[in-house]
């Protein structure tokens, strides 16, 4: 299961191609937190996709997790996959030391294409752990950290 925000444009065709190759539900993030009633007992999901500025990063990702009743250990390998507008540049080691300090993993990216779905895919089957920093492919920086859920918007 892939949760997006159906509202931003890139998260919506980011989700779309996702499901695609993970052969996964996707469903709209507001649809979850307009509804008190659902739950994430899923076992499977693979994470969230949602739109974050650079700017405001930390703050976004704080008030998600404030909002989404989400236990802590409930998805060991979880990844928060974040879509942000190429021209804001890097995230920087702000958002890898956010991260840390919140024991998440986090794939985020900029211009999807196939050899980077594959590649995503491939690390979230391995399960790699800890610092992953791929630099080699200009379209997507990916950072994973051990992953714990909390809370998101």
């Amino acid at each position: 299961m892939i949760f997006y925000d159906a509202e931003n444009n890139h998260c919506r065709q980011t989700a779309f191609k996702l499901k695609e190759y993970f052969n996964q539900e996707i469903i709209d993030i507001r649809e979850c937190l307009n509804n008190q009633k659902f739950q994430f007992y899923e076992e499977n999901h693979l994470g969230f996709i949602i739109p974050v500025e650079k700017v405001t990063f930390s703050n976004d990702i704080e008030l998600f997790f404030k909002n989404l009743n989400i236990q802590t250990n409930s998805y060991p390998y979880t990844y928060l996959i974040v879509c942000y507008n190429h021209t804001t540049g890097s995230i920087g080691k702000d958002v890898n030391t956010y991260m840390k300090e919140k024991n998440l993993a986090l794939w985020a990216m900029y211009g999807l294409k196939d050899e980077h779905i594959t590649d995503i895919l491939t690390n979230i089957k391995a399960k790699k752990i800890g610092n992953y920093l791929k630099n080699s492919l200009p379209s997507i920086l990916s950072i994973a950290l051990k992953a714990y859920l909390k809370h998101r918007k």
